[in-house]
């Protein structure tokens, strides 16, 4: 349960004594003669990364990864899987929807926010290459709801133990994210607040820039604009009510500029 917590030298002895106990087990119960076969995966700390290859290579979901060992499904929830669904997304396809759902549906029962900040970056670039609009709305919602809004720097600080590599994956898919998300605001703005296709596709070429984005407008544009679920869980932070006024603007920060668009 506390793998990643351990240090090697603990793993090696704990790894160990299990091996040589299950090995001379003789009787019939059957999560212990089933967990007997994946002994060798526990022999040292690179075990999840093993039994991650071995669940995709023989085609075994991620939400299954646990019962493969005679565990219970919800011990996904365990530090142990984070290597495994790590090591198990490195080798799934990255333009397959499925790769994404099967990823999501692990990350909403594996709520460690340290794996989060591992994979959910890699799958934002990944999603970013793949350029279907689905897939991007799957892992900005998984994005959103483990690690938060990109424009709130804490939410995207790097955890310890996060390698260089990791923490350059994290600034870059924050800033991926936060085009998307620039991108989904100014298509509603032009399409609810203003009905103008020509500024918006203008706009819509710089939303990879925008650091920032914010509407603001009156109680009514705000229930019309939460229709769209795409944006509900921001539009909170980034919808600002002005009282007795029919007037929307869009303000969106790029570079060192401040920009309004007035409905």
């Amino acid at each position: 349960k506390n793998w990643g917590s351990a240090n090697e030298q603990k793993i090696k002895v704990v790894s160990t004594l299990l091996f040589e106990k299950v090995a001379e087990y003789k009787g019939t119960r059957k999560s212990i003669v089933k967990f007997k076969k994946f002994v060798p995966y526990f022999r040292d700390i690179n075990t999840p990364i093993r039994l991650g290859i071995h669940c995709f290579d023989n085609n075994i979901e991620p939400l299954e990864m646990s019962t493969i060992l005679g565990f219970p499904r919800n011990w996904v929830i365990y530090k142990f899987f984070s290597g495994v669904i790590l090591s198990y997304y490195k080798k799934a396809s990255k333009d397959d929807v499925q790769t994404y759902v099967n990823i999501v549906s692990f990350l909403k029962e594996h709520t460690d926010l340290h794996t989060s900040k591992k994979l959910i970056p890699q799958m934002i670039i990944d999603a970013d290459k793949f350029s279907n609009i689905e897939v991007i709305d799957i892992v900005k919602n998984i994005a959103l709801e483990r690690i938060g809004d990109p424009v709130i720097e804490t939410n995207w600080l790097p955890d310890a133990g996060i390698s260089v590599d990791e923490i350059q994956n994290l600034k870059n898919a924050q800033q991926i994210l936060n085009g998307w998300i620039s991108a989904q605001f100014v298509d509603l703005f032009f399409r609810e607040c203003i009905n103008d296709p020509r500024r918006k596709e203008f706009w819509m070429r710089y939303t990879h820039a925008v650091k920032n984005v914010r509407i603001f407008g009156s109680t009514i544009q705000k229930s019309n604009l939460l229709c769209d679920e795409r944006l509900r869980p921001v539009m909170k932070e980034r919808f600002s009510v002005v009282h007795n006024s029919n007037i929307s603007a869009l303000v969106m920060d790029i570079g060192e500029y401040r920009l309004m668009l007035m409905s």
